[in-house]
Formats: structure tokens, C-alpha cells, sequence
């Protein structure tokens, strides 16, 4: 509930019109499992949708097939991680792939422009990208 309140505020402060649907709030069967469980969530709504937006990560389970078979089309998400500035003082450092409250914290209602691509910031000369993970290993040396 938390997680939902969060992401319901950070759309309002954005700007974003969103209309929430719940799965636990759907007639799906509860033991069908990865995209089984999609395609049933997919067919319960109305107006029923004829594509499906995904990620990379859903390459290793999601069958493309079945989601054509009843009638959806798969487009896959290929997010390119835009450059913003940071405030990571005393470091050249930027780090990729953090929550959206990182983005939000260090520009503000300029967020979304720069999740669309509306507003690009050039990365400067100099500074290393890395993601979480990999900056994490560095604090640990």
C-alpha cells in the first residue's frame, strides 16, 4: 500500500493522468504464473488493450506466441538511461539506474522532460557512468 501511495504522488507531482488497476482487484485465477498470469490480467480489462509493453526482463519467461495468439501485440521497452545531474559532491561519478526519487530529488518537476527525452542533459567530459551494483563493489575496496 505504501509502494502505491508512492507511486500515486509522484504521478500527481508529475503531472501524470494514471488510472490504477490492481490485479489482487481482478476475477484472475490466483495460481496462474508469469505471462499465463498477464495474458489473463490483459483479457480482464476493458477496454481490452492489443499491445503489451514490456522489459528486457521478461525476455527469459515471456512467450511472444501466446500473447499473439489472444490477440496482443509485444512491443519491447528498450529504456536508454538518460544523464542527469547528481549531487554527489566531491565525485565524478554518475549513477545509472536508481529510483525514480533520485531523479525526482535532484530535478524536480524537470523529471519527467528528462524520462521523455524532452529535455536532454549532456553528459560532461570526465565523468564515469556506473550502475548501482557496480558502484556499490567500489565503495567495498
Amino acid at each position: 500500500e505504501l509502494d502505491i501511495s508512492i507511486i500515486k504522488a509522484i504521478c500527481d507531482y508529475l503531472g501524470l493522468k494514471r488510472k490504477f488497476i490492481l490485479s489482487s482487484e481482478l476475477l484472475i485465477p490466483q495460481d496462474l504464473r508469469k505471462d499465463d498470469r498477464l495474458i489473463a490480467i490483459l483479457n480482464s480489462l476493458s477496454p481490452k488493450p492489443d499491445i503489451y509493453l514490456t522489459g528486457n526482463a521478461a525476455r527469459s519467461y515471456l512467450r511472444e506466441e501466446l500473447f499473439h495468439r489472444n490477440g496482443y501485440r509485444v512491443t519491447w521497452h528498450n529504456y536508454s538511461h538518460p544523464y542527469y545531474h547528481q549531487i554527489m559532491w566531491g565525485t565524478n561519478i554518475f549513477i545509472s539506474h536508481l529510483s525514480v526519487l533520485d531523479l525526482l530529488f535532484n530535478h524536480g518537476r524537470y523529471s519527467l522532460k528528462i524520462i521523455t527525452g524532452e529535455m536532454k542533459i549532456e553528459k560532461p567530459e570526465g565523468i564515469i557512468v556506473m550502475n548501482a551494483d557496480e558502484f556499490r563493489k567500489t565503495k567495498r575496496r
